[in-house]
């Protein structure tokens, strides 16, 4: 493609992210000088030389044109893919590992501006008992929810499974920014979600409310609701929410939950910082509305330290480590995959233990790993790769990730399935 074509898309790119708090699933990360180069940058305990890790991506087929994907999932003990357009359509693939055919598709009416839309998408582990799928999305300008549906044919009979688990509404919201990020399960069957505080931030430090926080919740069977997880931190307090685990969050777009029952997300920031938070445990405070980025006891009392977190100067060693790096005046963090060991691994072990980190716009991606003490022993450079939203671990190991978009270097008809190798 001509360089010049090239360099004219990706400012249009840029500058479609940077206005206002950008469109989802670049998810409100402001402008604006930082002031400060970040935590952990680039100081992992493996990540000296000789020792460096890096991933490549292999474009796989789908049968089908997708576009701005928001999230994807493998659907348990089958070979097949559903992946999520922010608009409202949910496909549904056969995947061989190499190529995806479209199975059949649904239109879920959701309302789409700015970050809102269709969002995240989870299975249960009693997904083949049930058939059960769960979607979180954006239900009009003020509220996001979490629904269950039943993954059935013909697909045009999904719509009519749906019902409402948690529906959270902010009537004050100035902006559609903000909602239900991330869903999953643990393996007990409690649910757990990302909310955003829908531009109010006051929501984050307010225990009483469910936006601004990392929900637990037990979905109720066979009828919409739920209860609060049982061992969440405030259960007994009749003054705060019993679903609440942790808090003081604005945007937490993308997380992940590991087998050991800690949790990662990214906060997409306002005007300084982006950050890497990680919960090992009930009830920790992550600052917002009075803290972005590093925490200040000055300003409160028990605020958690991302892990890591980053300005936005071009200069910091995050795109600094990335030859291929885009400047922008935006940031927008996202997390991707927790890699747990398995079977037969393709990656022979050396990826065990990381969860994938990176800058949406940016394109940077990096690895981090934790031990049980909580110290940082990896923070490395790995990869490249503008705007990927979506990841997701095979059945057969492979990790897999999707762009929001068409890539520049691809056939621009035609959103791949990328495969780490």
């Amino acid at each position: 493609m001509n360089r010049r074509l090239v360099l004219v898309l990706v400012l249009v790119l840029v500058a479609l992210i940077a206005c206002a708090d950008p469109v989802l699933p670049e998810p409100t990360g402001g402008g604006g000088a930082g002031a400060g180069t970040g935590g952990q940058a680039g100081h992992g305990g493996d990540g000296g030389a000789g020792n460096e890790l890096r991933i490549t991506f292999v474009p796989l087929e789908l049968d089908t044109v997708v576009d701005k994907v928001t999230d994807m999932a493998f659907v348990p003990g089958r070979d097949e893919l559903v992946i999520l357009e922010k608009e409202g359509r949910v496909l549904h693939f056969d995947f061989d590992g190499t190529q995806a055919t479209l199975r059949g598709s649904f239109e879920l009416p959701v309302y789409v501006e700015d970050d809102c839309g269709l969002i995240s998408v989870a299975f249960p582990p009693d997904f083949p008992l049930t058939g059960e799928m769960y979607l979180g999305y954006c239900a009009d300008f003020t509220s996001s929810q979490v629904s269950r549906f039943v993954l059935d044919e013909p697909h045009e009979d999904i719509l009519a499974s749906e019902e409402a688990i948690i529906v959270l509404d902010e009537p004050l919201a100035a902006h559609p920014w903000h909602n239900v990020g991330s869903i999953g399960f643990e393996p007990s069957g409690v649910l757990w979600a990302l909310f955003g505080e829908k531009t109010r931030g006051a929501n984050s430090q307010d225990l009483s409310v469910d936006l601004g926080k990392l929900l637990r919740i037990v979905p109720k069977a066979g009828e919409p609701g739920f209860d609060p997880a049982p061992d969440n931190p405030f259960i007994d307090d009749p003054e705060k929410s019993p679903n609440v685990y942790a808090y003081g969050m604005r945007s937490p777009w993308k997380g992940v939950r590991d087998s050991k029952g800690r949790f990662w997300f990214g906060d997409v920031g306002s005007n300084l910082f982006e950050e890497i938070n990680f919960v090992p445990e009930p009830g920790m405070n992550f600052g917002w509305d009075v803290h972005e980025g590093p925490c200040d006891s000055s300003l409160m009392d028990g605020c958690t330290e991302p892990v890591t977190y980053w300005d936005r100067e071009f200069e910091h060693p995050y795109p600094a480590d990335d030859p291929d790096a885009i400047p922008a005046g935006t940031r927008v963090v996202c997390v991707g995959p927790h890699i747990e060991p398995v079977v037969d691994d393709p990656y022979g072990g050396k990826l065990d233990g990381l969860t994938f980190f990176g800058d949406f716009v940016i394109g940077w991606i990096r690895a981090l790993r934790i031990d049980d003490a909580g110290v940082v022993t990896f923070d490395q450079h790995i990869g490249h790769l503008p705007h990927a939203s979506a990841w997701a671990r095979g059945h057969d190991g492979r990790v897999f990730v999707m762009t929001y978009g068409p890539l520049a270097a691809m056939d621009p008809a035609t959103l791949h399935v990328l495969r780490v190798d």
